[in-house]
């Protein structure tokens, strides 16, 4: 059995107009989001085989902060220059390319691929994982190279949405 979670950004900021895409950091609801859904991440499922971040400085910033909160090293973070304006099938492929030696893999990464990807991958339709929205897969199989389109389950779907008073 092998899990996917698949983790969009916490919100970002677009307040400086020169930054790049890639250098927009967390705005204040990203840096306040981000931890309270990695601490219902911690307590539903510990720490993850592996973290896998889109280079993006807000991917990697959620990603060092649900890292943090699960006790899980920074410097084993892999940073993963192709999840950076990914297609789902280059996706795929990198997903059949993990160690079968990990049964559970934290992505992070952007929309709209994120969205499509758990759509394609559970046959679900939710439309739009909101920012740090987690969805969690399940594959029933041995190794991550016979996961395919439409062969997972959904396990998990939250958001910081559903947690505000």
């Amino acid at each position: 059995m092998k899990r996917l979670y698949i983790i969009r950004h916490a919100k970002s900021s677009r307040d400086d107009p020169v930054l790049k895409d890639v250098d927009r950091p967390l705005n204040n609801r990203g840096r306040r989001d981000a931890p309270k859904m990695a601490a219902i991440f911690k307590q539903e499922f510990g720490k993850p085989d592996s973290m896998i971040s889109s280079p993006a400085v807000r991917a990697f910033t959620t990603c060092k902060i649900f890292s943090e909160e699960l006790n899980y090293p920074i410097n084993a973070i892999t940073i993963n220059e192709d999840i950076y304006g990914a297609s789902v099938d280059s996706m795929l492929r990198m997903i059949n390319r993990f160690d079968n030696k990990w049964d559970s893999v934290c992505l992070f990464g952007h929309n709209p691929t994120f969205t499509y990807l758990a759509e394609q991958l559970a046959d679900i339709n939710i439309g739009n994982l909101p920012t740090c929205g987690i969805v969690g897969i399940e594959f029933g199989v041995e190794i991550w190279a016979a996961v395919s389109l439409n062969s997972g389950d959904q396990f998990y779907y939250d958001y910081p949405k559903n947690h505000r008073i």
